[in-house]
């Protein structure tokens, strides 16, 4: 009966939502990490968190951590989890008077690149308001900036990669700033975002 089937969608649901909250400690309970050392999952483009599960259970994606959370999980769990948090809503951050220059940097930096290492740019992925596109690029608005920064210098052998290694080996602590400060495209001073500033 319809009556039925509601009721086993509602308990879907609720499995999947406590499921969810194995993930809340370091990525918050619905999806916005608290702590700038975890990535937020709410928002994330469908698909993109299932594909990163996979890799971290295969070991094709080394992180330990990620690795004994992933292992349990079967490929029902990591569907489930994938569409439970894209579905959620980002919380965006703000901009500190003090990082709007960085800010504004790192967003001519997302829209343009960085010419002189030959490093495309990163809205050519990840789209002009950093929402990212489904499945395989992911959405970079609402992320933490140290985040932002870290996972762009462990990243794979992709464009921001390179362009990090090699600023890395520059010393350039103004550009690197700027990159941690990539913001959301509408953010003015104090308001909400981490994205790509225009």
């Amino acid at each position: 009966t319809a009556y039925e089937i509601g009721v086993r969608l509602v308990g879907s649901e609720m499995c999947i939502r406590d499921r969810a909250q194995l993930c809340a400690a370091c990525h918050g309970a619905d999806g916005n990490s608290a702590n700038s050392q975890f990535p937020s999952l709410a928002g994330q483009v469908p698909g993109y968190i299932a594909a990163q599960l996979t890799l971290f259970k295969s070991g094709n994606r080394a992180n330990p951590v990620m690795a004994g959370m992933a292992a349990p999980l079967s490929q029902t769990d990591i569907q489930d989890l994938d569409a439970y948090f894209s579905a959620q809503q980002s919380i965006l951050g703000s901009i500190p008077e003090a990082d709007v220059t960085a800010a504004e940097s790192g967003g001519a930096l997302y829209r343009g690149g960085f010419k002189a290492l030959g490093v495309a740019p990163c809205m050519g992925c990840h789209g002009p308001a950093g929402l990212g596109i489904p499945p395989k690029y992911p959405r970079l608005t609402g992320q933490h900036p140290e985040f932002q920064w870290s996972s762009k210098v462990s990243s794979g052998s992709n464009s921001t990669s390179t362009l990090t290694i090699a600023l890395s080996a520059q010393h350039d602590p103004d550009t690197k700033h700027s990159l941690r400060n990539l913001r959301h495209p509408d953010s003015n001073p104090a308001r909400s975002g981490h994205g790509p500033v225009s």
